[in-house]
Formats: structure tokens, C-alpha cells, sequence
């Protein structure tokens, strides 16, 4: 069973320097996992937090201008945010 899709909100969007993601309240405390991926699927970050908190600060210094899509994830559920870094 897929669980409903579940609402990112990631910001500054476009972002710069520092994405802030801000996840579910259900999610936190919980072991969430975080991937950027280039339109052409390559993923570019990843990062895992066992104890998860309100907001995520994601380093998008290193990555060139564009579309990225970020994939947050728990066990059984999925949320999905498109980002156009400048």
C-alpha cells in the first residue's frame, strides 16, 4: 500500500547557499533520509538523520545552478520537492 503523498516545504526556493526543509510533524523524531537528484536522475547528496528534526538544513553551495529534485523519505512514506538552485 503507498501511503498519500506527503508535502515538503523546502526554502529558500530558489535557493543560493542553504536549503531548509521542513518536514511533517509525523516524520520527526524519526529516521528520515534526504536526496538531491539533477533532472537527468544523478544523485548529487545524501544525507540520513536518525532523529529528525523540524527543519533540515541541506549545503547547496557545491552544486551548480538548475533543477534538482529533493526525495525525503521515511520507512513507508515518501515526499518529493522540485528546487531550482541560482
Amino acid at each position: 500500500e503507498v501511503a498519500e503523498a506527503v508535502r515538503l516545504q523546502a526554502y529558500p526556493n530558489p535557493v543560493v547557499k542553504e536549503l531548509r526543509i521542513t518536514i511533517p510533524a509525523a516524520w520527526q523524531n524519526k529516521r528520515v533520509s534526504y536526496a538531491v537528484y539533477t533532472m537527468n536522475g544523478v544523485n548529487v547528496k545524501r544525507t540520513v538523520n536518525n532523529t529528525a528534526s523540524q527543519t533540515e538544513v541541506l549545503d547547496f553551495q557545491g552544486l551548480e545552478a538548475g533543477v534538482y529534485i529533493i526525495k525525503a523519505s521515511t520507512v513507508n512514506e515518501l515526499a518529493v520537492q522540485r528546487i531550482v538552485k541560482n
